[in-house]
């Protein structure tokens, strides 16, 4: 490649859609392309058209244009590949889905010719597509300074690559860190600005950074990468230990940088699905990156809610800090950090049912001494809310280290113009503290948001809740065209205007489709991509107990998918994500699903809280199987906001009612699962082995968000649980028997190992297959061999034979994101617990040799298990929803 003035490099990956906008912004330089710019485009493995678009510029602008290709191998890597071709003055990179303002080159190296005492000059960063707004850190570019020197000016932080031009001098020999995911950014300006301490700033100009719609970038979808968690220590202790042992001078501004990562990082949590383990090594990291930043920075933050603060010093103190209020001020530890006025009463879930409101909430930042109250209307007297506690489970970030919380459930019956107002009391003193609306809150934090139910409209005002009954149509109307005015005005999500009006436009539809949309709407849904689910069987059963064509019993599934096709011919069926499906979710009476996904009692992703207060469904959970283990941090009343749950054990109910879920005893159906109806349906059985294990939080790769589905682990086939049944389902010994006996195996992989299918090799014997109907193979199958998966109960249902080969049993528990339960396998089991390969072996051939019959010690737990042993667990289930369809009149 040529010499030129500047060299632009983009790392591409999969990102045809947008590549050639990048690249245009580049082209139409007010500096001059051809003249000054030598562009190199890396591509990093793409599998879509990105190249043929890089192949065509390249013809246009052979003379300009360096076009690489690699193996997929990380942005860091094609970033560090174009750094070996750099022949210019000057570098700057671009990611392929983003673009920068026409004049930005011409700006940035006169700046940079003009202040010689700088290395790289920084542009403004703006977000598009699903936001508009400016970069958080835009603050710096508001005030006087166009030199930063990080000593003087500590909180002018710079976590990004893309918005700066670079001496390329300062830049040689300097490569990204390929060990990490995230924070390589960060760490690559970091180690040049303790080599020069300053750098500038133009704040006419923008890099464009794009927030995809489709929600696919890596920084939207870290939550649910292992890697985020892991990287911690290469990326910020290394350089805090480095900065504090050789540049303590900036010890403040890479304090306050990693501060500022910090509140991210606590903000969004640890993704429950993590191995304990994992997690509490993030969890050490994180609370020894706190104990090297000073408390004042943390309090500076300037973009972080209290809460987070908050939990910033519960982790950094290791929860030995004591909270106060006192002269209308929070304290820690003696530390004035807020006003009164800052504090929240969190409401979780809110709605009206008749004539009364129902609020569940909690409330943070309590000391010991502070009691919770509330008013209705001025002339009431205080009245004083009996809590309890919430100390796990409370926030997503761990169980050790949180703030004091207390949970609240009120039950108010209602009258025409009331208000609600909540207050601590503390030292005789009572402090009237704001409303924070989250999860089922009908009535979400949006200005001129509202909530309509049997008559009663809910508005919020500044620290109170309005309720007024039997409002006009003409009040309701001027206070939807009212919310439709603080949609468009809405900052707190900073959407385009084009996606605010397709909000709109979709609540419009709604309030005009409503009269003539089905009444009394049922939506059953089991998984996003199949059936054959506690939820298909109880649609089975209504359909039979009424007239479909009469009633409005529809079931959710992805029409993508097979099941679809197959539910289609005997029951109604709707296509998850469709905008019919969306005005049905809204019309919903009852939403009866067998799992408990966010996508399930959500049908509007990241923009739930426009139409939240639409939401008038009951939840009825089925259960997707038997709960043995703890699953209180998700699966909890409050968290989901179940009507309903189906138990089947009274060991499943006493762990449930004993247990941090949150349910009221008429919460809890003891009905039985059912699609264990199905179960008790005769078929004839094979010579078949069924292998049925459950899944590894940690060896599955990240969610695609918005759905359940996950993308491939090339590390699976490393691990111990993939080398286990690979052993096993080739093992000579086992096989001859096979061979002997005329048995097969037939091994169902887990749904969330999917994405892994391929890994699997069979044999002559052995048959893998995904998406199985569980309960004709159940029925079909001799013997059950499984782990801590819930499959085990269905085969106990029918007393056959199961063993449990649960080789890791000693780490399950920091391997997989529940915890331990009540259910102990030596002593509850259904079959021999069998912790490593050998077990495992012997007492699969020692069953088969003996016909696969279950032993009566086995039997025996079997009996004391279930509520039930019949086929009318569907009927029950349906009577109960009945009741309360009989109830909600």
């Amino acid at each position: 490649m040529d010499k030129f003035l500047i060299n632009t490099i983009i790392p591409i990956y999969n990102v045809e859609e947008y590549l050639e906008e990048a690249i245009e912004s580049v082209i139409n330089q007010t500096i001059g392309f051809e003249k000054n710019i030598g562009l190199i485009l890396v591509n990093d493995g793409s599998s879509d058209n990105s190249e043929k678009i890089c192949l065509k510029y390249k013809e246009k602008y052979p003379n300009n244009i360096l076009y690489i290709k690699q193996k997929n191998k990380g942005v860091s890597s094609a970033r560090n590949n174009g750094l070996k071709h750099v022949n210019a003055d000057y570098v700057n990179f671009l990611d392929g889905d983003d673009k920068i303002d026409v004049c930005a080159y011409e700006k940035a190296i006169d700046f940079l010719m003009k202040e010689k005492n700088v290395d790289f000059v920084s542009l403004r960063v703006k977000y598009f597509d699903l936001t508009n707004n400016y970069h958080v850190l835009d603050y710096k570019f508001t005030s006087d300074v166009e030199i930063v020197d990080i000593k003087e000016n500590y909180s002018f932080i710079q976590t990004v690559i893309c918005p700066l031009f670079f001496r390329r001098k300062c830049i040689d020999n300097k490569y990204f860190n390929t060990k990490l995911d995230y924070a390589e950014d960060m760490l690559f300006v970091s180690n040049l600005l303790l080599n020069n301490s300053k750098y500038g700033l133009i704040k006419d100009y923008c890099y464009y950074y794009r927030k995809r719609s489709d929600r696919s970038s890596a920084t939207q979808s870290s939550y649910y990468n292992p890697s985020y968690y892991a990287n911690i220590k290469e990326a910020y202790i290394d350089l805090i230990d480095l900065v504090i042992e050789k540049h303590p001078e900036y010890s403040k501004y890479f304090e306050y940088l990693i501060m500022y990562d910090m509140q991210w990082r606590l903000k969004c949590g640890i993704n429950p699905e993590l191995p304990l383990n994992e997690k509490k090594l993030y969890i050490e990291n994180v609370k020894y990156l706190l104990t090297k930043i000073d408390d004042n920075i943390i309090l500076e933050q300037r973009n972080i809610k209290i809460y987070y603060k908050l939990l910033a010093f519960h982790i950094k103190y290791d929860n030995k800090v004591n909270i106060s209020l006192k002269d209308k001020s929070l304290y820690l530890n003696d530390i004035e950090i807020c006003n009164v006025k800052s504090l929240k009463n969190i409401i979780e879930v809110l709605k009206i049912e008749n004539n009364k409101l129902y609020i569940d909430g909690k409330i943070t930042n309590l000391s010991d001494d502070i009691e919770l109250f509330y008013k209705l209307n001025s002339s009431s007297d205080y009245i004083k809310i009996n809590t309890y506690p919430r100390t796990k489970f409370n926030t997503s970030f761990g169980d050790e280290y949180i703030i004091k919380k207390v949970g609240y459930s009120l039950e108010i019956p209602l009258k025409d113009k009331d208000y609600i107002e909540f207050y601590f009391k503390q030292n005789n003193e009572y402090y009237i503290v704001s409303n924070f609306f989250i999860n089922h809150s009908r009535v979400s934090n949006i200005k001129s948001s509202y909530y309509i139910n049997d008559n009663y409209m809910v508005t919020k005002g500044s620290r109170k809740i309005n309720i007024s009954k039997n409002p006009s149509r003409f009040s309701r109307i001027k206070r939807e065209i009212k919310y439709y005015i603080g949609i468009m005005r809405n900052r707190s999500q900073n959407l385009k205007k084009t996606k605010l009006l397709s909000i709109i436009f979709t609540r419009l539809l709604f309030f005009i489709t409503k009269p003539f949309m089905p009444k009394n709407i049922w939506l059953f849904c089991d998984r996003e991509f199949m059936g054959r689910d506690n939820a298909e069987a109880l649609y089975k059963y209504v359909l039979k107990q009424n007239d479909n064509n009469e009633k409005n019993y529809y079931f959710v599934i992805n029409k993508k998918y097979e099941d679809y096709k197959r539910i289609k011919k005997y029951g109604k069926t709707i296509s998850y994500h469709s905008l019919k499906y969306k005005l049905y979710f809204l019309n919903a009476k009852y939403l009866i699903s067998s799992h408990a996904d966010g996508y399930i009692n959500n049908a509007f992703g990241p923009y739930r809280a426009f139409f939240i207060d639409l939401y008038k469904f009951k939840y009825i959970y089925l259960t997707h199987g038997i709960l043995l283990h703890n699953s209180s941090s998700w699966l909890n009343r409050i968290n989901k906001d179940f009507t309903l749950n189906v138990v089947t054990s009274p060991m499943e109910y006493d762990s449930i009612m004993n247990g941090e879920y949150y349910f009221k005893s008429e919460n809890l159906i003891k009905t039985g699962l059912p699609r264990y109806d199905n179960l008790l349906s005769p078929e004839q059985e094979k010579n078949q082995i069924l292998f049925m294990p459950s899944w590894r939080s940690k060896l599955t790769g990240p969610v695609i968000p918005g759905t359940q589905r996950r993308q491939y682990n090339p590390d699976f086939i490393n691990s111990d649980y993939y080398k286990f049944y690979d052993k096993l389902l080739n093992d000579k010994k086992l096989l001859n028997l096979l061979k002997e006996k005329d048995y097969k195996i037939k091994f169902c992989i887990h749904p969330s190992f999917r994405a892994q299918f391929n890994d699997f090799k069979g044999n002559e014997f052995v048959e893998f297959a995904i998406d199985v109907d569980s309960q004709y193979e159940t029925k079909v199958s001799k013997l059950l061999i499984t782990d801590y998966s819930s499959a085990a109960c269905d085969f106990a249902y029918l007393k056959k034979p199961v063993i449990y080969a649960n080789f890791d049993c000693d780490t399950i528990f920091e391997n997989h994101y529940y915890n331990q339960g009540y259910f102990d396998y030596d002593k509850n089991g259904f079959g021999p617990n069998c912790k490593n390969y050998d077990q495992t072996l012997q007492n699969i051939i020692k069953t088969i040799k003996n016909g696969c019959v279950m032993e009566d010690k086995y039997k025996k737990r079997c009996d004391k298990f279930f509520y039930y042993n019949d086929n009318k667990n569907c009927e029950r289930v349906y009577n109960a929803i009945l009741n309360l369809e009989k109830s909600d009149k």
